[in-house]
């Protein structure tokens, strides 16, 4: 559970880095099933009432590591006007797929505690930039319509498929295919965004 003020507040910022850094130094250790919220709030140099005001429990640490860390694979996007640009968006998809390699090595699909944690997170980041993307492509963004909604869920999912599948690959060249078929995706979503 979030605290409900001081969002902003560098100490609310500060020890809510210091708790994710924690927690991903410590998972090089450990297994998160082993490790306890007084262990990670130790290592972290906070007490646990404040590991209690910023989060709910240690899986909700673990899910905001993984929104952290994902965001800022991909964030190294230009942020300029065209941030929500074809070209913009395929830069995204690179960097999406960078992340699932990055996971793979950090949390592999073995890892049946972990795992499905980290595949939901991504999902719903996924979800957040394309309707974002959507909405930035539209006048009236208030509201999307169903298609939208499903084109959205199709991509999503469709870029998600790819990158699972890409993480298991330890060819080249069969890595550079998969990149070609997440492109094809690109090409969906561009298309499926231009009026009829």
């Amino acid at each position: 559970m979030l605290s409900k003020n001081g969002g902003d507040d560098p100490r609310v910022v500060r020890s809510r880095e210091l708790l994710e850094q924690s927690l991903l130094t410590l998972l090089k250790e450990k297994k998160l099933y082993n490790l306890s919220v007084s262990e990670i709030a130790k290592h972290a140099g906070v007490n646990r009432s404040t590991f209690y005001t910023h989060f709910y429990d240690k899986y909700a640490l673990y899910r905001a590591v993984i929104r952290t860390t994902f965001t800022q694979a991909v964030s190294h996007i230009d942020g300029s006007a065209e941030a929500h640009s074809v070209i913009s968006l395929k830069k995204f998809v690179d960097k999406v797929l960078d992340y699932f390699l990055y996971l793979n090595k950090e949390c592999p699909a073995a890892d049946r505690e972990l795992r499905p944690l980290a595949e939901v997170e991504i999902q719903r980041c996924l979800q957040t930039y394309f309707r974002e993307f959507f909405s930035s492509q539209r006048v009236n963004s208030e509201n999307l319509d169903p298609s939208t909604n499903t084109v959205v869920q199709f991509v999503t999912w469709g870029l998600f498929g790819v990158g699972l599948d890409l993480s298991d690959l330890l060819d080249s060249d069969e890595r550079t295919l998969r990149r070609e078929r997440a492109q094809l995706l690109v090409d969906v979503l561009v298309s499926s965004n231009t009026p009829t």
